[in-house]
């Protein structure tokens, strides 16, 4: 004898149906499937929003190493212009200070030497060097992350 589990009732080893309620006895549970779709679903879920984090964090790191190589770079450009600077300075400084009415052709004569200088070519070389290797950087560099 097996008992009805809807309403109770008695019932033969060998019956497929409540005879009193109709409850199937050999009936299939669909409750395991539904489980199964669930967590699978909740699983691809998941490997999405992990996913989509790992993206972003990698494009927030490479982002930020661009960001860094531009500022390695600009700053070695600073202290490259700070050397010019310095060599237009200390070649103006050996001009007789007596005559500033010619100055802007002394100023021109300044640059004009120190530009034949193999020293100061390499110096405007490392700037514009600088210079350029910060615009390739800047045009590969994407759009910042969001957040």
């Amino acid at each position: 004898m097996k008992t009805c589990p809807r309403c109770n009732s008695n019932m033969d080893d060998n019956a497929s149906f409540c005879s009193n309620c109709g409850f199937a006895f050999n009936k299939k549970s669909i409750m395991p499937k539904i489980v199964i779709i669930t967590v699978v679903a909740a699983a691809v879920v998941v490997s999405i929003v992990v996913g989509r984090f790992a993206y972003n964090v990698s494009k927030a790191n490479s982002y930020l190493q661009s960001l860094k190589e531009c500022a390695d770079l600009m700053m070695d450009g600073i202290d490259t212009a700070q050397d010019i600077y310095d060599d237009i300075v200390a070649a103006l400084d050996k001009l007789p200070k007596d005559d500033l009415n010619n100055l802007y052709d002394k100023f021109k004569d300044v640059l004009n030497k120190l530009s034949e200088d193999e020293s100061f070519k390499i110096d405007l070389d490392k700037v514009k060097d600088s210079l350029d290797e910060v615009a390739k950087i800047i045009g590969n560099t994407q759009d910042p992350p969001e957040g």
